[in-house]
């Protein structure tokens, strides 16, 4: 998300208020639209094609300024019922500074959802232990901007 349009990325996208041309650019590797979206969550479904795809078709923020400089604290993705200070974040681009107090939504995920991280695994944050604000705390970047679908 870091490299322009004109070069193959989708840099120009993070200000759009859409997440969905990033999730397009991976069309050549995944051949499926539904990982887009979540089990749990039921107002939401698949897309029939990459084409078809809208941020309607999707689960998970992405973090537009995710590196690999230090991948195994870096939250690439994660579920996007995120609260800050109590209050539902809107999708669109939403700056997260590592000192936000940032929870989950009650009533999705037992009050908790996955976080994915540059390296390839993925956490589980329940609202409950707390640790999402660790996550967050932990990033090597100040500040974040997380594309909301």
């Amino acid at each position: 998300m870091q490299i322009p349009v004109a070069n193959g990325g989708t840099m120009e996208f993070i200000y759009s208020e859409h997440t969905f041309p990033h999730y397009q650019k991976i069309k050549d590797y995944i051949h499926n639209t539904w990982c887009f979206i979540c089990p749990f969550e039921t107002n939401r479904q698949a897309a029939v094609s990459f084409e078809a795809l809208n941020d309607l078709n999707i689960s998970y923020f992405l973090n537009a300024d995710a590196s690999t400089n230090n991948p195994t604290r870096t939250i690439l993705a994660g579920d996007r019922f995120l609260q800050l200070n109590g209050q539902p974040i809107q999708p669109g681009l939403f700056v997260l500074n590592t000192n936000s107090n940032v929870g989950w939504t009650p009533n999705f995920h037992l009050s908790g959802g996955s976080l994915a991280f540059a390296d390839g695994h993925v956490e589980f944050s329940s609202s409950k232990n707390g640790n999402l604000n660790s996550f967050i705390q932990n990033q090597p970047l100040a500040t974040n901007r997380l594309c909301i679908p």
